[in-house]
């Protein structure tokens, strides 16, 4: 009965100890899993439709954070890299499938709000692609595919940046351990540089995030 009533003490003081709000800095490792729904404009963007693919990163997160009792305000940044893909599909034959996918480097900030153990964030930035690749299937079992370093892809592209915002909500579990959600959207600015095809790339973004928050 002793064990069960000073396991219990401990129990409620960690609880309360989490839920109050602090003040300094902070540092995550996230990485995020999900998939990426290509969205596609432009003149001839009526020749492709949207298609899923899958996408992941690994995410450094520094933040300093402000406490008015049990509300955390956090400024902070988000860096690292990030798998962007931009998968599309055939108009005209949907059994055609194809993509663009950039190894990018990540800079952008994401200011949060915690409050007991949700963290909320919402930011910006741009992620930089460094290499990249395309490929396409077609129904008959045909494959092509292609790689860019990062040379090609300024030779290949106009605009090889992808702008994009980004929200999160985040659970702080006991051991620093962070499990949530994203949903962030890449904004139309990546178009090839091919005069006969002109389509810009963007993409809308979700899934589930993992890692330490120290």
């Amino acid at each position: 009965m002793k064990k069960l009533i000073i396991i219990t003490s401990i129990l409620i003081m960690s609880l309360s100890s989490g839920l109050m709000a602090k003040t300094g800095f902070s540092l995550g490792l996230i990485i995020p899993v999900g998939a990426s729904f290509g969205i596609y404009s432009g003149n001839d963007a009526s020749i492709v439709k949207s298609d899923a693919g899958f996408e992941f990163g690994i995410h450094v997160q520094p933040a300093y954070y402000l406490g008015f009792e049990y509300l955390s305000l956090g400024l902070g940044l988000d860096l690292g890299y990030n798998r962007d893909v931009f998968a599309f599909k055939s108009a005209i034959d949907e059994k055609s499938r194809g993509g663009l996918s950039f190894d990018s480097l990540m800079i952008g900030v994401l200011p949060r709000i915690d409050i007991a153990f949700i963290s909320i964030g919402v930011g910006a930035g741009i992620k930089i692609p460094l290499a990249g690749s395309s490929y396409f299937r077609e129904s008959d079992g045909g494959y092509t595919s292609q790689g860019y370093d990062y040379k090609k892809l300024q030779d290949t592209f106009k605009n090889p940046y992808i702008p994009y915002v980004k929200a999160v909500v985040d659970f702080i579990l006991p051991y620093n351990i962070v499990l949530g959600a994203y949903f962030s959207y890449d904004i139309p600015l990546v178009e090839t540089k091919d005069p006969a095809l002109h389509v810009k790339s963007s993409a809308f973004d979700l899934g589930a995030e993992v890692g330490l928050r120290f």
